[in-house]
């Protein structure tokens, strides 16, 4: 199961509703390149920025058990489950 991390926000129960959603990579070198992993293919997804740059995506990041191998997406958190 992923486990979905607000950074700063302690858990609280509620009904959630939509799942999260990546749209774009962003690649190492600072490109973007189109989503080809879906959420639940990763065991931990944080959110670090919602409306990243004032802009409509969120900025989440994305793991599975190692943070130093993870990689960053622009998406939409939604209600923030899988």
């Amino acid at each position: 199961m992923t486990k979905c991390i607000v950074l700063g926000e302690k858990e609280s129960p509620k009904k959630v509703l939509k799942s999260i959603k990546f749209i774009n990579l962003i690649t190492e070198d600072g490109k973007l390149r189109k989503a080809e992993m879906t959420p639940s293919e990763y065991n931990n997804i944080e959110l670090i920025c919602k409306e990243y740059c004032h802009g409509e995506c969120d900025l989440m990041f994305a793991y599975y058990y190692d943070r130093n191998d993870g990689n960053l997406y622009l998406g939409h958190w939604n209600d923030g489950v899988i």
